[in-house]
This record gives structure tokens, sequence and C-alpha cells, in this order.
């Protein structure tokens, strides 16, 4: 099972086309920071509505790469 070291509320923006404008989505959601059962850092968006998870990323560090 994944540890969760830090979770708080957050929305997402997403950037439109080649511009520099940014609109904002109106989800709810919620960041994630977890401990994944790989050994890895996972960072992940969860909306706060459906529960679901829609993006997951993985956070490295110089340590693990090299």
């Amino acid at each position: 099972m994944s540890e969760t070291r830090l979770a708080f509320k957050a929305g997402r923006a997403f950037r439109r086309g080649v511009t520099n404008f940014v609109d904002p989505e109106p989800t709810k959601g919620a960041i994630l920071i977890q401990n994944g059962d790989d050994g890895l850092l996972h960072f992940l968006w969860k909306n706060r509505t459906t529960n679901v998870v829609d993006e997951v990323r993985l956070l490295l560090s110089q340590l693990t790469i090299g």
C-alpha cells in the first residue's frame, strides 16, 4: 500500500495552445505526494468529486538517477 506523505487541495490550469494564456479548470482536485510500492516518490492529481486519479508523475532526485 502507498503511504501518503503530503496532501492538499489544488485546482488545475492548462495552457491555451501555443499562447502564453492559461485557463483554469473548474474541477476540484487534490495533490498527493506518496511513497509508492516501487520505492519511488509519486506526484498525483486526484479529482475530489469523482475520487479518480487523473495524473501521476514520478519525482526523481539526483540520488535516484545516478
